[in-house]
């Protein structure tokens, strides 16, 4: 994936050439880790945390934005098990961007006041 140079997609298809389960998978990013993290493509990330909170597992990292690609979550299922949800939104992080520009705009006219 373009500027994930350690993040391999997946894509699948059934018997009859439909559509199936999508992710990813990447390399270990710490030393300590155990094996590699298998990322599943989902069309809800907060839907998926729930039916993972519901069958026992817990959420280590929460939903967060990939800015230009989508949102990721990190979970753990009752038998330890790490892995990773992601889904896909190119308009991710958009939120970020105009909260970060909004700053810098009034930074800048902070300035051009003191002037």
């Amino acid at each position: 994936m373009e500027g994930f140079p350690d993040y391999y997609e997946i894509a699948t298809t059934d018997l009859q050439g439909e559509e199936g389960i999508g992710g990813g998978i990447t390399r270990r990013q710490y030393p300590q880790q155990s094996g590699i993290t298998e990322f599943i493509g989902v069309h809800s990330i907060e839907e998926t945390i729930t039916r993972v909170t519901r069958s026992g597992g817990k959420v280590l990292q929460p939903k967060q934005a990939i800015p230009g690609y989508g949102y990721l979550a990190l979970c753990i299922d009752t038998e330890n098990n790490v892995f990773g949800l992601f889904e896909d939104d190119k308009n991710a992080g958009a939120e970020m961007v105009t909260a970060e520009e909004t700053h810098k705009y009034k930074k800048i006219k902070e300035q051009q006041t003191k002037l």
